[in-house]
């Protein structure tokens, strides 16, 4: 059986800090696969961009699915992978968890924005309620061990520290990881030192260990005390199934937990939340100053994404050959700049003439 790309992308970041550029196209995926790299990363504000249109959450499911899927092909890497807002609400979030699953990525991100959502380094973001976002992710959390036995990564984005602050930031993450995140994305965050007292309030002394990461399902009942998903129907308690329709119907939002509370008492004094994997995001011309890898590695981060960074500099060559083109009528002095036609056929393995086999 094949290895699910969320299970090789734990085992990379259980023993290094994994970097993963953003791929806007399979071209790029592959440029990454060539370069070396473990693993690639699909951003919604590369993709929207790369469509034509901003970052506010225009594009459909099936967009990102597509591309998802040439990328996830092209590079053969494990890919993380934005989903903004969930694409709707609680049911629409396990549709999408599904969907990115079966197109052939590692695990996606949410992130608690208000819908239309914007770039998390603009200001003027607002947030959903925490018992909103807690409820969604609950229900990703189910849909990954419904479609991949828990091995579909769910990250949960908090763009808190730009709107309530660092501390809000903080208890919101925890909730999130309470609620069966696998991984943490703080979203904007100013210093060196954000990042640092971030990753420690996150970190549990007691599960520091990569065995004690979410990510091993059948820990997950019997240290989080999470009756929600343990119904006979499978739906998440507090959202019996609809005798009619057999759908889960929403669950009540209750306090700081968003679900109604579960016939089965908890332990009274539960062990401590597994340690989730953490996320930093490495944007350009943002409110996060550029920090290197191995520094992310010494603050505990597993995971470093940049998202837009090759889109920022195949644009930046492409505006300025437009421009040359345009007052001289030749690109002659770009020459040099160019990727060969060789290189270009060396990079998607094909010689002229030859069959090309299609990954698989």
């Amino acid at each position: 059986m094949t290895t699910h790309p969320g299970t090789h992308l734990r085992s990379l970041m259980d023993s290094t800090t994994v970097a993963a550029p953003g791929a806007f196209n399979a071209l790029v995926a592959r440029a990454i696969t060539q370069a070396g790299f473990d693993a690639a990363y699909i951003s919604g504000g590369a993709a929207s961009v790369a469509a034509g249109v901003p970052d506010v959450g225009l594009l459909t499911l099936e967009h990102f699915t597509r591309l998802i899927r040439e990328v996830a092909d092209a590079s053969g890497l494990p890919v993380m992978a934005d989903a903004d807002t969930g694409f709707g609400e609680a049911e629409m979030t396990r549709r999408t968890v599904i969907e990115y699953h079966r197109a052939g990525a590692a695990g996606l991100h949410l992130e608690d924005q208000v819908f239309p959502k914007r770039c998390g380094h603009l200001d003027g973001k607002a947030l959903v309620p925490t018992d909103h976002m807690v409820e969604k992710i609950q229900w990703a959390a189910k849909a990954s061990r419904d479609c991949s036995d828990g091995a579909f990564i769910i990250c949960a984005r908090t763009d808190a520290r730009g709107v309530e602050g660092m501390d809000a930031a903080i208890k919101r993450a925890r909730a999130y990881v309470e609620a069966g995140a696998d991984m943490i994305f703080p979203e904007g965050l100013q210093s060196e030192a954000e990042f640092a007292q971030f990753a420690q309030a996150l970190r549990s002394p007691a599960s520091t260990s990569p065995e004690r990461k979410l990510g091993s399902p059948d820990q997950w009942g019997e240290h989080l005390a999470r009756p929600d998903f343990d119904s006979p129907s499978g739906s998440p308690s507090g959202s019996p199934s609809d005798s009619s329709s057999g759908s889960p119907s929403r669950a009540p939002r209750e306090g700081a937990g968003g679900m109604a509370p579960s016939p089965t008492s908890p332990p009274s004094t539960p062990p401590p939340t597994p340690s989730p994997y953490l996320l930093a995001n490495m944007t350009e011309f943002g409110k996060t100053p550029l920090i290197p890898l191995p520094r992310f590695a010494d603050l505990g981060y597993n995971l470093v994404i940049y998202p837009v960074t090759m889109l920022r500099i195949a644009m930046g060559a492409v505006t300025r050959a437009l421009e040359t083109l345009k007052n001289e009528g030749t690109i002659q002095q770009h020459l040099p700049e160019m990727q060969s036609r060789q290189d270009l056929y060396t990079l998607i393995n094909y010689t002229p003439s030859t069959p090309w086999e299609f990954p698989c």
